[in-house]
């Protein structure tokens, strides 16, 4: 059976909505968590397909948060994408760096947000 699950972690309820309402379209199981610590426990309980990280976040940012994705055994393998408001290069290069498999900046169109995750979930989906 194919994993649709996508957690989307990020303190602004408005854009965990967005992201849910656009995503769910397309037939995901959207899940949520308003901060860092409840996403990894998500995470881990529900291993999704794709984790969605804002980075800037209290009291663990989405850096922190992706740094420990990548730790954990059973979900290292799970892509990440960053969904923020930084749009710095070296903020994408932080990204990658942490372990992020893509990068987003806020705001964001739906169709290259759907694109992104399309991509990220089914190479998860292939690979598992």
């Amino acid at each position: 059976m194919e994993n649709k699950k996508i957690i989307i972690v990020d303190d602004e309820p408005g854009v965990r909505e967005a992201v849910a309402t656009v995503l769910s379209r397309e037939g995901y199981e959207v899940l949520e968590a308003g901060d860092g610590t409840s996403g990894v426990s998500l995470a881990l309980r529900e291993r999704p397909a794709l984790v969605i990280l804002d980075v800037l976040m209290e009291p663990m940012s989405g850096w922190e948060v992706c740094r420990i994705l990548r730790q954990i055994k059973e979900i290292a393998d799970t892509p990440v994408l960053m969904l923020t408001g930084k749009q710095d290069v070296k903020d994408k290069i932080t990204a990658m760096q942490v372990g992020a498999d893509d990068f987003l900046p806020k705001p964001f169109r739906n169709d290259e947000l759907k694109w992104r995750v399309e991509r990220l979930a089914c190479g998860a989906i292939l690979t598992s």
